[in-house]
């Protein structure tokens, strides 16, 4: 199926005019949207040369994005207490401040006059000269931002950013400059992943992919643009607006209740499958994180958990944080479960829970579910996370809470939290009065 994306040709001619009513040299122009009209200047303003240089520019700007203004849009201030009048403008190197006059020898109307003289000056200069996105292409971009990603994050999250290269190379088949880039390409794009229009191997993804993928795949090419423009390769990021966050978020995992925990870890076959549920329950502990710890991060003495002990990069999920073993409101009984796993475990064991990830598998987990008894659920460990936070989060500050969990208080409140239904039961009926049991009634006095 062919995807590639139809470019239009814009052929714009701007025919530079003079009002002899209103004074004005007016620049026309004819395109798909109809005719067009724009003030440059009054004659007695700027020169006859100075609108034939807006005119030109402004045709080279609408031939590469029409509607698009060619020249940097100033505006001017008043500045030391409105003693004098200022001109501020923004380009590829920042923001720019620049004194017209003082206010008491220029009024208003000939400071913007000024101005906008300024301005055109301005457009030639940065007609002269390129910008340096001119010169690279999406698929050299993708390469060189994939370089530099590769030892500065995890191999998880360098997957994403290789996935998304592909997704955008195979969209702009036709490999433009990244400066021709615009908000309404970066619209289609989302259109297309969201439509699974841009999977490398549509036979692995027949359905579309859901919307939070979609989500986090935006947040991700959104920071790779981000980096464009902090280099001064374009001035702006044109996926700065894509939706990032799901319109609804997903609220309806399972809880777990603790007694259903100790079924499941009855009905475990051996040391390491129980303290892997364990710990995702009753410390809240990732499965990674759950895989990685050692028997040295389990602090005995000081009831503590050093989590990410030996992480060799920091990232958001992966940083070292303490967490409780357990807490004096909410005892869970994993001290137990831990002391029975160390004295059963092997001379010179390292690992809590001993598996590789080659031997890891998730479809043995939801087996044990199933044959403890209990209903079977999505996401077995992340679901046990969860009911370990919302039920910290009922007894102890929040700020705390997310502490131990190892992500911040928004992540909290937006993916982990949610309201318990044991909140939304009526109160008890109350007790009704005896005939023999009426109030007496008040005395004048007491009305008083």
């Amino acid at each position: 199926m062919d995807r590639t994306k139809p470019r239009i040709n814009h052929t714009v001619q701007v025919q530079l005019s003079f009002a002899a009513r209103s004074g004005y040299y007016l620049a026309k122009w004819v395109d798909s949207l109809g005719s067009h009209t724009r003030r440059l200047g009054r004659k007695d303003k700027i020169s006859k040369a100075d609108a034939v240089v807006a005119a030109a520019l402004l045709e080279a700007k609408l031939h590469k994005s029409p509607g698009a203004d060619p020249r940097p849009r100033a505006s001017i201030g008043s500045h030391c207490k409105g003693r004098y009048w200022t001109m501020r403008w923004r380009d590829d190197a920042g923001w720019h401040r620049r004194n017209l006059g003082s206010s008491s020898q220029m009024t208003r109307e000939q400071a913007l006059e000024v101005c906008r003289k300024l301005e055109l000056e301005i457009a030639r200069t940065l007609r002269a000269a390129p910008r340096p996105g001119d010169d690279i292409t999406l698929s050299g971009f993708v390469r060189r931002y994939l370089e530099q990603r590769k030892t500065a994050v995890g191999s998880a999250t360098y997957v994403i950013d290789k996935w998304l290269g592909e997704y955008l190379i195979r969209f702009f088949d036709h490999d433009p400059p990244i400066t021709e880039l615009t908000r309404s390409d970066a619209a289609d794009w989302r259109t297309a992943l969201a439509k699974g229009e841009t999977h490398v191997d549509n036979a692995l993804h027949t359905d579309p992919p859901a919307e939070a993928t979609v989500c986090k795949y935006c947040r991700a090419v959104r920071k790779m643009f981000n980096t464009a423009v902090d280099e001064g390769l374009i001035e702006a990021n044109p996926f700065a607006k894509l939706r990032g966050t799901p319109r609804r978020l997903n609220k309806s995992w399972e809880y777990i209740t603790q007694e259903q925990l100790r079924a499941i870890l009855d009905a475990c076959p051996d040391q390491a499958w129980r303290c892997l549920f364990a710990l995702a329950r009753f410390a809240g502990l990732r499965r990674g994180e759950c895989l990685s710890l050692r028997w040295q991060d389990v602090d005995w003495a000081g009831n503590k958990l050093l989590v990410n002990a030996q992480c060799e990069y920091v990232t958001t999920k992966h940083r070292p944080r303490v967490t409780p073993i357990e807490t004096a409101k909410n005892p869970t009984g994993l001290t137990a479960v831990l002391r029975d796993a160390f004295e059963a475990a092997q001379d010179g064991a390292t690992l809590v829970c001993p598996f590789t990830w080659s031997f890891f598998n998730h479809r043995k987990g939801a087996g044990i579910v199933a044959s403890a008894g209990v209903q079977s659920y999505a996401k077995i460990f992340h679901t046990l996370r969860k009911n370990w936070e919302m039920d910290l989060a009922a007894s102890y500050p929040q700020y705390v809470v997310a502490e131990w969990a190892g992500h911040s208080i928004e992540v909290s409140a937006m993916h982990y939290l949610r309201v318990p239904a044991e909140l939304y039961a009526p109160p008890p009926p109350a007790e009704k009065l005896q005939t023999s049991e009426v109030p007496p009634t008040p005395t004048a006095a007491a009305v008083n």
